[in-house]
């Protein structure tokens, strides 16, 4: 079991930046050694007033209580790497998009539509025809719509919904993934949208 935080994009055109170095920083991965018992990876934005603070971070929480006058110990071992580690087993996200929900009047006013791209070589495999499901969830609104399907073009398998927000219930944080009889297919995504 692991976490971490992945740089995928390495296109120096896409930062522009010489000191910053943005291009080339490292990923960082946290490999849990024993047993950590349940828990959730949290994914956080820093506020910041400055494009010198690097303000994303990840963290694990323990799904038991945690209080003053208690002690945990987790061990654990940190990878600083300039490229992810390939699970072959898990399809990685290849792209998001978001945009107006709806393709016609039916689109829900105020609402927003996601479209997650998924890939790896087991997912181009799969034929069209074959049963993988969207598990997604929200941490405020409605998800309706949900459709996987193949992309015939690039062999990728992609995830559309929407998002009916709740008013007054800004950021949505959204997790989601791609499963088979009942198995994750792919990485987590998760995306923070907000109405701002």
């Amino acid at each position: 079991m692991g976490f971490g935080l992945w740089k995928r994009d390495r296109n120096f055109d896409h930062y522009l930046d010489l000191e910053a170095n943005y291009h080339g920083r490292p990923s960082a991965w946290v490999e849990a050694l024993g047993d950590w018992g349940a828990g959730s990876v949290y994914l956080i934005e820093i506020p910041s007033d400055a494009e010198k603070y690097d303000n994303i971070v990840a963290f694990w929480m323990p799904e038991i209580q945690t209080g003053e006058g208690k002690e945990y110990s987790f061990s654990y071992r940190l990878h600083f790497l300039k490229h992810e580690i390939q699970d072959a087993r898990m399809a990685k996200v290849i792209s998001t998009r978001v945009g107006g929900s709806g393709t016609d009047s039916a689109g829900v006013s105020g609402g927003r539509k996601f479209v997650v791209e998924f890939g790896n070589e087991t997912l181009r495999l799969l034929g069209d025809k074959a049963i993988i499901e969207a598990d997604i969830s929200a941490s405020s609104g409605r998800i309706s719509n949900s459709v996987v399907q193949k992309n015939v073009e690039t062999g990728n398998w992609r995830m559309t919904f929407e998002l009916t927000p709740e008013k007054d219930k800004d950021p949505v944080e959204l997790r989601a993934l791609l499963r088979s009889n009942g198995e994750a297919m792919t990485e987590t995504w998760v995306y923070q949208w907000s109405n701002k």
